[in-house]
């Protein structure tokens, strides 16, 4: 590789950190197309950035000169979303303000910044009233050839109340959690990649009851993480894998088996481990004169300690097993399979139409999920199926989703409380 280039032109200096951390030590070295590919991966994790390249012959016998041309929209992006998918002890309605920033070093980097509010009533029914919960988000990621890092964080807190025998019981918390990570593509070719991540999440979390603090709910933790993933295109599709090992760590404050005078042997662990595992497919096809897409994720963990809820898998929610808005099952092992077969209409042809509706998705889902029962290690067990009907609407600025979800089986009776039968709305507009 004699030199890479930017638009036929030599590289200036406002560009040469973008180029830098997409395409470093190529210079001078023999041309490796995995290498340039890994590149053009980087720029285009940006929203704003789209690269192409062009390989040319150099000046000398056997040497090739890269081209690079990036196509640049605006470096930010606002959403504004709001749904009904939130739980009835914080709010149901839920409002999201999201900003998003790429390349503000000029480093390829991205940053991303958002609040939440859930709350009562309506989605822009803001005020103190009981139930509510505020949650701030931020994360950044920088990269560098084969290697990325980032850092996220998320600070929450949220306000309840409890029906009491003569009053109304007061509940409040927060809670606070901070990752640093550090990602590698170790292998790629023309079809797929792996990479490995390794992160420590530092969280913490407080809770009150009429303002007093409850210590058996309040707790720090420190977990180490290292995953391994993998994504290649087969038989027309998208598959992607994951495995990760998770283990809790007795540093930087964090809950410390050792010192917990009164635990038993079935008491949660701060000092657990854990393994986490996916894989998922996404395939588009064609029936006849009609466009399809078949989406399905089959998730779950294993561990053989005694979890914090924090650490456990739970079904029943709009992220595992949908029909019911809050968990039913909760424990250290459990799986949990979706399945989502879409539709795929052509929205409206018209400039101004493509921005509110360029396509219109029915779809049906059947979500599968079961969890490992044992008491005595705080899993309350058992076995979900539960269907959805829906259709999602995708614009330029706007995405909508409408959906009815119900419970089909369940293995054990159901709450009073946690009523099935579910109608959804999510709506998202991008300035």
């Amino acid at each position: 590789m004699e030199d890479i280039t930017l638009d036929g032109h030599k590289v200036g200096r406002k560009s040469q950190g973008e180029i830098t951390t997409a395409f470093p030590n190529l210079i001078g070295k023999p041309t490796n197309l995995r290498q340039i590919e890994q590149g053009l991966d980087q720029i285009n994790r940006l929203f704003s950035r789209q690269a192409t390249i062009n390989l040319g012959a150099g000046s000398n016998s056997g040497g090739s000169i890269l081209d690079v041309h990036i196509e640049k929209q605006k470096p930010w992006l606002i959403t504004l979303s709001s749904d009904n998918l939130g739980a009835k002890a914080t709010g149901i309605y839920q409002t999201r303000l999201s900003l998003s920033f790429d390349d503000l070093l000029g480093i390829n980097d991205q940053w991303s910044f958002s609040y939440q509010r859930s709350m009562d009533g309506s989605p822009h029914h803001f005020s103190h009233k009981r139930p509510n919960s505020d949650t701030l988000t931020g994360s950044f990621s920088l990269p560098y050839g084969t290697w990325t890092t980032g850092f996220d964080g998320t600070w929450s807190q949220y306000h309840s109340s409890v029906k009491g025998i003569f009053s109304d019981i007061m509940t409040a918390g927060k809670s606070l959690s901070l990752t640093p990570w550090i990602s590698r593509v170790i292998d790629r070719d023309q079809e797929g990649k792996t990479w490995v991540t390794g992160r420590l999440t530092w969280k913490y979390s407080d809770n009150f009851i009429m303002g007093s603090r409850v210590d058996v709910s309040s707790r720090k933790l420190a977990i180490a993480t290292f995953e391994l993933d993998h994504s290649r295109k087969w038989l027309g599709g998208e598959l992607s894998a994951h495995i990760g090992f998770h283990k809790g760590l007795a540093i930087l404050g964090a809950y410390d088996d050792k010192e917990q005078e009164n635990a038993t042997k079935n008491s949660p662990k701060g000092q657990f481990s854990k393994l986490s595992f996916s894989l998922g497919y996404v395939r588009p096809f064609s029936l006849k004169q009609y466009n399809f897409r078949y989406n399905t994720l089959f998730s779950g963990q294993l561990s053989p300690d005694t979890l914090f809820s924090s650490e456990q898998i739970s079904l029943g929610g709009s992220s595992s097993v949908r029909g019911v808005r809050e968990a039913i099952y909760y424990g250290n092992n459990g799986v949990f399979w979706r399945n989502e077969l879409s539709l795929l209409l052509p929205g409206f042809s018209s400039r101004m139409g493509r921005k509110f509706m360029s396509q219109f998705s029915p779809y049906m889902a059947l979500d599968l999920g079961a969890v490992a029962n044992d008491v005595s290690k705080n899993s309350f067990g058992g076995r979900l199926v539960g269907a959805t009907l829906g259709f999602h609407a995708t614009g330029d600025i706007t995405d909508v989703d409408v959906s009815y979800s119900n419970i089909l089986t369940q293995s054990t009776v159901r709450e009073k409380g946690n009523k099935t039968g579910l109608f959804q709305v999510r709506a998202l507009l991008r300035f």
